[in-house]
C-alpha cells in the first residue's frame, strides 16, 4: 500500500490547487467559486476515505475545520464521519482562503 503524505505542507497545496480551478472556473463559466469549492471538498478523497480523513486530523492543522463545524453544533457518534466532517470543513477552510487571496490579487491587477 502506498505511503500517502498528508500534512500541513500538502495540504495548503491541495487548497491552492483547488482554489486556483475554482477561479478559472468562476471567471470562465460564471459559477460561484464557492459552491465550486463546497463540491470539490465534499468529494475529495481526504474526505471520502476514513483512513485519509483520519490522516488529516491527525497530521494537520485541523483549527478552522473544527471551529467551523462547532460553529454548526455538528456531534458526531462515529469517529470516521467525525474525521471526514473535520478534513471536509479544514480543507474548505484553507482552499477558501486561497480562493479569496487569488480573487483579490486578479482584481487588484
Amino acid at each position: 500500500m502506498p505511503n500517502y503524505i498528508i500534512n500541513d505542507y500538502t495540504l495548503n497545496q491541495e487548497a491552492k490547487d483547488m482554489a486556483r480551478l475554482a477561479v478559472l472556473e468562476e471567471l470562465e463559466y460564471g459559477r460561484n467559486g464557492q459552491d465550486i469549492l463546497h463540491e470539490m471538498c465534499d468529494g475529495h478523497e481526504w474526505v471520502i476515505y476514513t483512513h485519509k480523513a483520519l490522516k488529516v486530523c491527525s497530521e494537520c492543522n485541523t483549527d478552522d475545520g473544527e471551529d467551523y463545524l462547532e460553529d454548526l453544533g455538528q456531534s458526531y457518534t462515529d469517529i470516521g464521519a467525525h474525521a471526514s466532517a473535520v478534513a471536509y470543513a479544514t480543507l474548505l477552510a484553507k482552499a477558501t482562503e486561497q480562493f479569496y487571496t487569488m480573487r483579490e490579487k486578479l482584481e487588484n491587477d
